[in-house]
């Protein structure tokens, strides 16, 4: 989009021819000569002045012959033809049409031509403002006065109803006259010329047919400058030069709202990709190296991040499949890993820390969306705890957003402005691929947990226990492998490194016989080492991570609604795991499933 403002004192005239039309030079007669005097008409004349010498400035005839011969810029940028139809012309290989406006509405808003500012297509817009004297105009807006109210009075003599546009006329042209005495207005000739390019005429034509249906939508009249394509191509060239003169008169209030400059186009012919305009879907592209001072800075609203308590747990994905923990010790173990990174003057986090997190598009459909950073800072004073309706809570800062729906409309809202009854999304359904296992074995996915030992595997031990004795596998617990053999508890992480010596896979009645508990074996609360898939553990799945939460001991999912909590109880009946109920949902006291469901 390429846009001229020019401003003229006056209109400009137009272009006289020059006087001699075949552009023949007629020498000039020299001024000195010489004279002869009859006396001494056999000797050299002599000059009656110096002679002059020739200008170093004027280039002999052999340099104007060289001169022709070699290339100049003109030259260089001019295009390989040129083509000027009735209504088009033609430059290289690109279609160019010249439109101008010719009616403008009553009544126009400010910022009328962002739509124009805005159009999907590049476009050359040139605007020319002539200021107009006011002395001359006050006596021109006079006897336009005089006029219309002798028509009206006309009319109302002959006993006919006076012309309504002439009375709105009349009504207008008397307000201008006050303002421009007070001074309060000043008067002008505004001129606006747009110039469409297109690879073809067809395309040509689609593009022009769009702009003067936008700008007809505007009630803006805009017309093809046929028989005159040339001089309205030149006249949206920066050159300030307006070749076709279609003006119309603009009080100072009506040519402020053509002020051009309120486009959310933030682009560059080159620079970097900063990301996606997304008031017009635009592309924001900045070289701001180009620019004088290539120092930037960002400004964003407050909130633009997601803040919310250490111990609140977050739905993410690491790649292994969707978890829920708490995000503080999430974070620290990223910063562990990764090391810690400056964000801001209060924020330390980890940039790009391949997770994706459970997020609501603008129709509240539930997708995946990339984390672009982790970041910690030290809590403020003052959180705010929402509660839903099902009692779900989450405790967050006052700046955190939420997705809420108000008024049929998905908006973000900062926590401190969210209000009771509002709505906020809650996911109902996880999707779940249809390659996924259909048992889930815990001796793979349990064997980094702490907390978990393996029960009634002595039996394994002692078939390979000498071989296993002879080995160094992990000092920290080799000392205990005789006591092992004899039905000792054995956390499970070392029970995998003990499987990989053996290199020999646990048969059916070992796996059937091997528990896992926690240290204190119950078995009301421990469990084989593998779990079916069924429905009723997919459905606690979903409902955990909806409405739930884990602590170091017990899992507990948070639900009011009666026939929910009927539902999450039957289940775990089911799956035959213990459970208790309290005020605000089910409580389920086993360290296994808290490993389980981590």
């Amino acid at each position: 989009m390429k846009l001229n403002l020019n401003l003229a004192k006056k209109k400009p005239k137009q272009p006289q021819p020059p006087a001699n039309n075949l552009g023949v030079n007629t020498p000039k007669t020299a001024k000195n000569t010489s004279k002869v005097h009859p006396a001494n008409a056999g000797q050299q004349p002599t000059p009656n002045k110096k002679p002059t010498t020739p200008s170093p400035q004027a280039p002999s005839t052999a340099q104007a012959q060289f001169s022709k011969g070699v290339s100049s810029v003109k030259d260089i940028i001019a295009p390989g033809a040129l083509e000027i139809d009735f209504n088009y012309q033609k430059i290289g290989n690109v279609y160019f049409r010249t439109l101008f406006v010719s009616g403008y509405p009553r009544f126009v808003n400010a910022n009328w031509l962002a739509p124009l500012i805005n159009f999907g297509h590049s476009l050359s817009v040139a605007m020319y403002i002539y200021p107009i004297e006011g002395r001359g105009l006050m006596d021109d807006l006079r006897r336009k006065v005089g006029e219309m109210e002798a028509e009206i009075q006309s009319d109302v003599d002959r006993g006919r109803i006076a012309d309504v546009s002439t009375r709105v006329k009349l009504e207008d042209a008397k307000k201008l006259q006050e303002q421009l005495a007070k001074g309060s207005e000043r008067f002008f000739q505004f001129g606006l010329y747009i110039t469409l390019s297109a690879k073809s005429v067809a395309e040509l034509n689609k593009t022009t047919q769009a702009v003067q249906s936008t700008l007809g939508s505007l009630m803006i009249i805009a017309k093809s400058a046929s028989l005159q394509i040339e001089q309205a191509f030149k006249t949206t060239l920066p050159l300030a030069q307006d070749r076709l003169m279609i003006t119309r008169n603009m009080d100072t209030t009506s040519l402020a709202t053509t002020f051009p400059f309120t486009s959310s186009e933030l682009t560059q012919n080159q620079g970097v990709l900063y990301g996606i305009n997304q008031h017009n879907s635009s592309l924001i592209i900045l070289d701001r190296f180009s620019l004088e001072n290539a120092n930037s800075v960002i400004f964003a609203k407050s909130g633009a991040g997601k803040s919310i308590a250490g111990h609140e747990p977050v739905l993410y994905d690491n790649g292994s499949g969707p978890r829920l923990s708490p995000i503080g010790p999430l974070i620290n173990q990223l910063i562990k890993q990764k090391g810690a990174q400056k964000i801001d003057h209060e924020m330390e986090g980890v940039t790009n820390p391949q997770l994706k997190v459970f997020t609501f598009d603008k129709n509240l459909k539930g997708q995946w969306a990339k984390v672009t950073v982790a970041a910690r800072k030290k809590a403020p004073k003052k959180l705010y705890r929402f509660t839903t309706s099902s009692g779900r809570q989450i405790t967050t800062t006052a700046d955190h957003n939420l997705v809420i729906l108000k008024k049929g409309r998905v908006i973000t809202s900062r926590g401190d402005q969210v209000k009771i009854n509002d709505f906020i999304p809650i996911p109902r359904h996880l999707h779940i691929s249809a390659t996924q296992p259909g048992t889930l074995n815990l001796l793979k996915l349990l064997s980094h947990s702490p907390k978990v030992y393996v029960y009634f595997a002595n039996s394994v031990i002692k078939a390979h226990y000498q071989a296993l004795k002879s080995q160094t596998i992990n000092p920290k617990y080799d000392r205990y492998l005789y006591k092992y053999a004899q039905s000792r508890p054995i956390p499970i992480k070392y029970f995998t490194q003990l499987l990989k010596k053996i290199q020999q896979p646990l048969n059916q009645a070992q796996l059937t016989k091997i528990r896992l508990g926690s240290r204190i074996y119950q078995p009301n609360t421990s469990l084989a080492t593998s779990i079916k898939i069924t429905p009723c553990l997919s459905k606690l799945i979903g409902y955990y991570l909806a409405e739930g939460g884990s602590t170091k001991n017990f899992l507990h999912i948070t639900q009011l609604n009666p026939n929910v909590r009927k539902d999450i109880q039957s289940c775990l009946k089911k799956l035959g795991w213990a459970y208790f109920t309290t005020p605000h949902g089910i409580r389920i006291g086993s360290r296994i499933i808290v490993a389980l469901f981590k």
